[in-house]
């Protein structure tokens, strides 16, 4: 059918920004992610408010309306998204999937089909790609879920370098135009561009015994996430660098009241410290416990969680506050012989705690909060005020649950 019925709404008499706008809400990855329950959060609690599970709801009936419609769409669909077909013969990968919370867009027969694909991925364990098993379809953004999921997994099965060394890639980058192959062929590709979207993310990605990349782009380019994948592990130290400066930028973000940039940091720099340490852990020793154990690791990472608690208080996320200064509280706990905490700072988490409490309308278990607090700095002006107004709301609340009791 060509003609649309426009008896309801002159849909296709919109503006074409408009309409493309409607598109993007209905079919591109960036509106249609939907956070779900897909189990790896029992595997690594953290990650349950770092990188939250999820799905994809692309909207594709409105492709079957006519002609127009169609094109339309689809240059939504297959143009702006990007997607990657995977083949492997690794068959823990549904599991390796499970474990970062990636679920691909297809699978199987379904994914074999799927049309309009960015880039192909062959990776074999043993090096013998006869012996494909499954086929699967991710989005490019989830990609970096992927590759940490790799880096991961040897970890968890306590042969990291030895899994890693035995992978093989093959990795073709399909559908550039004239234009773009001599952009690539010449020219460095530009951080917003096609091939860094699809490339970049292997950076995260070392010690892989072989990497190869098919396509006309920029031999530097190439060879660059070549010798990244295929390299050792960055130095331990470097990351700590790293991860340090994210949390000096969330510090600044946070006295300028950039709330939103504050946390995006300290969440950056959270992500970062434990896929570090997964990393290093896998490759050095294989010890991912000794080393989060580490001075320098559990005062980085009691820091980033405080901090964390404090800028998601002030902006109202009562819950998640009380969460991250929870599991401060929890690890300061467990530390103790080996890191020295101020009782200040054991008193500052368990404020943090009573005041999302209060917010969440816990007052009574905010008031035990902020008695901890009193038992690590008896002196505390702040908490002494607090416990004063949460006792007084207690006691006015168990007066009016007695007089409902007996009959108002």
């Amino acid at each position: 059918m060509d003609q649309v019925n426009d008896s309801n709404f002159p849909f296709l008499r919109l503006p074409s920004e408009v309409r493309n706008k409607i598109y993007r809400y209905l079919l591109s990855t960036k509106h249609t992610k939907r956070i779900s329950a897909l189990g790896y959060e029992e595997c690594v609690p953290t990650f349950v408010k770092l990188c939250p599970s999820h799905r994809y709801e692309f909207h594709t009936t409105i492709l079957l309306g006519n002609h127009q419609l169609y094109g339309e769409a689809a240059s939504i669909l297959y143009g702006e998204n990007l997607f990657i077909c995977l083949a492997t013969n690794l068959k823990a990968i549904q599991r390796l999937c499970y474990n970062v919370g990636l679920k691909p867009v297809s699978y199987g027969t379904r994914a074999a089909k799927w049309k309009h694909i960015a880039m192909s991925i062959v990776f074999s364990q043993d090096g013998d790609d006869s012996k494909k098993t499954l086929r699967c379809v991710f989005a490019c953004d989830d990609l970096h879920l992927l590759c940490r999921g790799f880096l991961g997994f040897g970890m968890n099965d306590g042969n990291g370098l030895a899994f890693l060394q035995d992978l093989r890639f093959t990795v073709t980058i399909h559908g550039s135009s004239e234009a773009q192959i001599h952009a690539l062929r010449y020219g460095t590709p530009s951080a917003s561009s096609k091939l860094c979207r699809l490339l970049e993310p292997f950076t995260k990605l070392h010690s892989i015994g072989r990497f190869t990349i098919i396509g006309l782009f920029n031999g530097e380019y190439r060879a660059y996430i070549a010798g990244r994948v295929t390299g050792s592990a960055p130095n331990l130290e470097s990351a700590i660098e790293g991860i340090v400066a994210l949390k000096d930028e969330g510090n600044v973000a946070f006295c300028k009241n950039q709330d939103a940039l504050a946390i995006a940091k300290y969440e950056a720099a959270l992500i970062s410290l434990l896929t570090s340490f997964w990393d290093h852990a896998t490759i050095q020793t294989g010890e991912f416990a000794n080393l989060m154990r580490s001075n320098a690791a559990c005062i980085l990472y009691f820091q980033l969680q405080s901090n964390l608690a404090a800028t998601l208080l002030r902006t109202g996320r009562f819950v998640d506050c009380h969460y991250w200064a929870g599991h401060a509280f929890a690890q300061t706990a467990t530390e103790k012989a080996m890191v020295h905490r101020k009782p200040a700072e054991y008193s500052e988490l368990a404020i943090l705690q009573a005041l999302a409490s209060k917010g969440m309308g816990e007052i009574e278990r905010a008031a035990k909060e902020m008695r901890t607090a009193l038992i690590f700095e008896s002196e505390n002006a702040t908490a002494r005020k607090e416990l004063v107004d949460l006792e007084a709301e207690v006691e006015v609340k168990k007066n009016q649950d007695l007089a409902f009791a007996m009959g108002g």
